[in-house]
């Protein structure tokens, strides 16, 4: 239903209709808060009616409502516990279950005998320097105006999150077959590739396929097998690792038509 929402805000801002698209938005949020990284594309491309649509529900949704059903005081108290419900299960997402990079990689790590405080650092460093580079790429594809430029932002913002969130539950990772539709998509499309190399594209797309399939998890024997190994983290990373190749390659192809652009006004 999360993912629906988030997809939902972007259907409705594709079909302009930027108030549906914040509404959306903020009832995503109201639900967990980490959808709430889906307003950075309309605040990058200043989108004022998306953003105020945004806030003004988010207000509604989760302070206004609450406390007219459960007064103020109720209202702060329950904030209070759920602050500390949410930590809670941060602090239990270490679990075989969860799919985030931090602890797929945590658990890559005490198999080799290698689980250390610094690599938990390095790990989380690492983790959100991933979200900042892909707002980057978010702020590059509105600035050089790429094609489907907001489709993209949702797909890379949707794979962002094994980076950030450390639950990552299996099922927050519902958006894959989405993201992995889109990219075949767009490889299909970009016909300056050569033949071979959309060949080994497509080969890393069906391999992603294929690991968020139920015939990797039966393949496993467990799905506690399937799950502590990570694969579902490794079919999104492999679908991240498509996306910004594409990206990259999107706005190669573009900066090279305004350099040619330029030498021939120069000329």
């Amino acid at each position: 239903f999360l993912t629906l929402l988030i997809l939902g805000a972007l259907y409705a801002s594709l079909k302009k209709k930027d108030i549906t698209a914040g509404i959306l938005l903020a009832a995503a949020v109201s639900l967990k808060y980490y959808p709430a990284i889906f307003v950075i594309p309309f605040l990058i491309t200043r989108n004022k009616k998306t953003i105020l649509a945004f806030f003004g529900a988010c207000l509604v949704l989760l302070a206004v409502i609450p406390i007219l059903i459960l007064g103020w005081r109720e209202t702060v108290e329950f904030v209070d516990q759920l602050s500390r419900g949410i930590y809670a299960e941060q602090l239990a997402a270490a679990g075989e279950n969860s799919q985030s990079f931090f602890n797929v990689f945590m658990r890559w790590l005490g198999l080799l005998g290698h689980e250390s405080q610094t690599a938990r650092f390095i790990l989380r460093t690492l983790g959100y320097l991933g979200v900042e580079a892909t707002i980057v790429l978010i702020f590059l594809l509105h600035r050089h105006s790429i094609p489907r430029a907001l489709i993209w932002a949702f797909v890379l913002l949707s794979l962002s999150v094994p980076l950030f969130v450390a639950t990552s539950w299996p099922h927050y990772l519902v958006y894959l077959p989405f993201c992995q539709l889109f990219v075949f998509i767009e490889i299909q499309e970009h016909r300056w590739y050569s033949s071979v190399h959309r060949q080994i594209l497509f080969a890393v797309l069906f391999l992603s396929v294929f690991l968020a399939s139920v015939f990797a998890l039966h393949l496993s024997g467990h799905w506690k097998l399937y799950a502590g190994a990570g694969l579902l983290f490794v079919s999104n990373t492999l679908m991240m690792a498509l996306s910004v190749r594409l990206v990259l390659s999107s706005l190669s192809v573009v900066g090279s038509s305004k350099k040619a652009a330029m030498i021939s006004a120069v000329g």
